[in-house]
């Protein structure tokens, strides 16, 4: 498994959710809202432009529409 450490400035650090993976460690994910954020920003971390597109249109409506 590869790991990528991507610098995040303060205010961009936004979206996350605190899961727990063990009884005794947690980890932060992003919820499905940022994760869409970033796919668009940095689309070659999750493939292509195209894998971005077709994830995007399978979950959109299950994305929040709150502003």
């Amino acid at each position: 498994m590869e790991f990528e450490f991507i610098k995040v400035k303060p205010e961009h650090f936004f979206g996350f959710q605190q899961e727990w993976v063990s009884s005794r460690h947690r980890v932060s994910i992003t919820d499905p809202e940022r994760t869409v954020l970033d796919m668009v920003a940095h689309p070659r971390l999750f493939g292509t432009l195209g894998t971005v597109l077709e994830t995007l249109e399978a979950h959109l409506e299950q994305l929040s529409n709150s502003t």
